[in-house]
């Protein structure tokens, strides 16, 4: 504004000395005098003083020093913003693993329970095979030898089999359980796809189960308006590195992604995700990327320069609070997501069993946005006996879920083949190894035989359970195993114990007793004193009761609790 009314008043000098409007001065007013060449040339030496020069000087210094500063400020605040917009994007990306992971695991622990295995499987795996869903084939087969040899297939056949090499050579190089393997693109580029598989050992057979997704024509990526992706040019590849040959998907007709990008890598089973990305606009806004020119088209006008600094500081401010009230909306959601993610991977509902009423509660912590790894779950035997297990994977995020998962939907199979406490410990023994998955789980598991009021617990290194009476509480005695994935060749055995007419039992996870700074006997005393208080309430209200009184000041980690009470 400044500088039109600047421009004004200069052309309205100009139109004043040669508007024809404009009264004619005197002759000798506008004749200039004659003057000696001496004198005139001191005049011209003297018609810019110091001062002024002093002055345009010290100007357009404050003017490049400001302009340079801005230019560099904004730059590194795109790249900034940049990197946290990609960073965003990377955590939807992150979302899709579950949705991967968990139906092949399930489909792998379903076709390794029994003879009727593969069945169950096609049954299983046809929910998620179709358009609009997860996968476009999915196919089950037996491994051997070195090769690969397809069992049954659900949906369109598997690319992957046009190469039987390579289809043998990718199969036999699956993992058990968490993280799942992946070979693509597979195809052409106008219709390729992306394979996972995951391999299951049922007896002496070892098998794979693999689908594959479809990616999208031409690997031109659709993107949602409003969506993380959306201010965005970006490119995805599978792997660590950006070779052409991995493309999966990119919204930009040149590739590579060049100019100012930011690259995440997010973890994808056995590979990675990687993301390159660079913004289609700038993401402060136009006037942040156009501030350094407009400060420099000041010139010496240090009161501008000031105004448009201030300016300048105001958007960056309020752009400041508007991207910390978009982080503190994100979390939340990624927090929702979690715990949606979470209770999808939990028992819906516990099974009625005659004779006991049970309960659970199941409480995120309050530090941290990632799914957790504490689950619980009970499975009937028979009339009167039934299967209970309560778990705890070590870390957060999706490798902790994965891995719970795994060893819940395993849990399944083998109590399905009426294996005792202890051989299910055994069992789950050789899934997990620490130094390879960089995650261990404590599980405590039993059988619990209703009418003889007998329970069989065995236990991997998990805080024990708890038996209350009217009046009594005492933790359950068992002989503790090493956790599940800790190196350990001790056998896991199992103690059996009878509980009082009435009793109720408490199988939780160590969220609920551990604090910092305190010992863990000091926990497992509150949790007594509490439980033995609350001992002649109903179950729920004694869980609520447990909950509000052990968890007044917020848990830090994550906690499930069980609760099993005898009516008679």
């Amino acid at each position: 504004m400044a500088t039109r009314e600047l421009r004004r008043v200069r052309f309205a000098a100009s139109r004043g000395a040669n508007d024809p409007a404009t009264p004619a001065q005197p002759p000798s007013a506008t004749r200039p005098a004659l003057v000696p060449p001496d004198e005139f040339s001191a005049r011209r030496r003297r018609r810019i003083s110091w001062v002024s020069l002093l002055v345009l000087v010290v100007g357009l210094a404050t003017t490049a020093a400001l302009s340079w500063t801005t230019y560099h400020l904004n730059q590194n605040n795109e790249d900034r913003l940049l990197r946290l917009e990609t960073k965003q994007a990377a955590t939807v990306l992150s979302a899709v693993v579950p949705t991967i992971q968990t139906p092949l695991a399930s489909a792998a622990g379903i076709a390794a329970a029994g003879p009727d295995g593969a069945a169950r499987f096609r049954t299983y795996i046809a929910s998620y095979v179709g358009v609009k869903l997860p996968f476009v084939s999915a196919s089950l087969w037996r491994l051997g030898g070195g090769t690969a040899q397809l069992v049954l297939s659900v949906g369109s056949a598997p690319q992957l089999a046009a190469d039987p090499a390579a289809a043998s050579s990718f199969l036999s190089s699956a993992k058990p359980a968490a993280p799942f393997s992946v070979v693509g693109p597979l195809g052409t580029v106008a219709r390729s796809r992306l394979g996972y598989a995951v391999a299951v050992t049922a007896g002496a057979n070892r098998y794979a189960v693999y689908a594959e997704s479809p990616l999208p024509a031409e690997r031109r990526a659709a993107v949602t308006p409003g969506s993380a992706f959306s201010d965005l040019r970006f490119a995805l590849y599978l792997g660590r590195s950006a070779r052409t040959e991995m493309l999966l998907e990119a919204n930009s007709g040149q590739l590579p992604i060049s100019g100012r990008t930011a690259v995440e890598s997010v973890s994808f089973g056995t590979s990675a995700l990687l993301l390159v990305a660079a913004p289609v606009r700038p993401i402060g806004g136009w006037v942040a990327a156009d501030l350094w020119w407009i400060l420099a088209a000041g010139g010496g006008v240090l009161s501008l320069v000031a105004a448009a600094t201030a300016e300048g500081l105001v958007r960056r401010r309020l752009a400041a609070e508007r991207l910390t009230g978009d982080v503190r909306h994100l979390l939340g959601e990624q927090r929702t997501i979690a715990e949606t993610l979470q209770h999808a991977l939990l028992p819906k509902k516990l099974p009625a069993v005659p004779g006991v009423q049970s309960a659970v509660r199941y409480l995120p912590g309050t530090n941290g946005v990632e799914i957790g790894g504490d689950w619980y779950d009970l499975m009937p035997l028979d009339d009167h006996r039934f299967f209970f297990v309560v778990g705890d994977v070590s870390g957060r995020g999706v490798p902790a879920g994965s891995v719970m998962a795994a060893l819940r939907f395993a849990i399944h199979a083998f109590v399905s083949e009426a294996h005792p406490p202890e051989s299910v410990l055994e069992s789950l023994r050789g899934m997990l190894d620490v130094g390879d998955d960089h995650h261990f789980a404590t599980v405590v598991c039993g059988i619990a035989d209703v009418e003889r009021r007998e329970i069989t617990v065995a236990n991997a290194g998990h805080p024990p359970p708890l038996c209350v009476a009217v009046g009594s509480a005492e933790f359950v005695d068992t002989p503790v195993g090493v956790p599940i994935g800790v190196p350990g060749q001790v056998p896991y055995r199992s103690g059996t114990l009878t509980v009082p007419a009435g009793a109720t039992l408490l199988v939780y996870t160590d969220g609920l007793i551990e604090r910092r700074g305190e010992n863990l006997d000091e926990g497992l005393a509150r949790l007594r004193g509490v439980a033995m208080s609350a001992s002649a309430l109903p179950l729920d209200s004694m869980l609520d009761t447990v909950v509000a009184e052990l968890a007044q000041d917020g848990l830090d980690d994550d906690t499930a609790i069980l609760g099993v009470r005898w009516l008679t």
